[in-house]
């Protein structure tokens, strides 16, 4: 567990679901390199060693993520795949997104690409009309 204050109200790791073939967890707050250690240690305590085969994450209430942050996600997907697991990300926050697809991560954490805008109908262009 986290035991500095401040930090323990900026990360949270919480076990949603654990399955015969994964589990799913939940990583909420921001990761930066005053916390970025204790996701790991979280995220190592959580991944069983049993035989399951799939680990969800679910980033949706994870508002930043540091350079320390991006290096966590990349080691607990090293731990994971030490365990004969993969790690997967299902859903994350926009500025996690962000961050993920400009250091070309988003493809090798699984993150599923986000649908490209909808066309209008009526043609491309969105000029007015005279």
């Amino acid at each position: 567990m986290i035991t500095n204050a401040e930090d323990d109200a900026r990360l949270a790791v919480q076990l949603q679901a654990r399955t015969e073939s994964g589990l799913a967890v939940a990583v909420l707050g921001e990761v930066d390199m005053s916390n970025a250690d204790e996701l790991v240690q979280q995220m190592a305590q959580l991944l069983p060693t049993d035989g399951s085969s799939l680990v969800i994450l679910d980033l949706g209430e994870l508002t930043f993520l540091g350079s320390a942050g991006v290096r966590a996600l990349l080691d607990c997907r090293h731990i994971a795949e030490q365990r004969g697991m993969q790690l997967q990300i299902a859903i994350a926050h926009d500025n996690v997104r962000q961050v993920l697809t400009m250091c070309d991560l988003a493809e090798v954490l699984g993150l599923p690409a986000v649908p490209s805008p909808t066309v209008r109908s009526g043609g491309s262009d969105s000029r007015p009309s005279a």
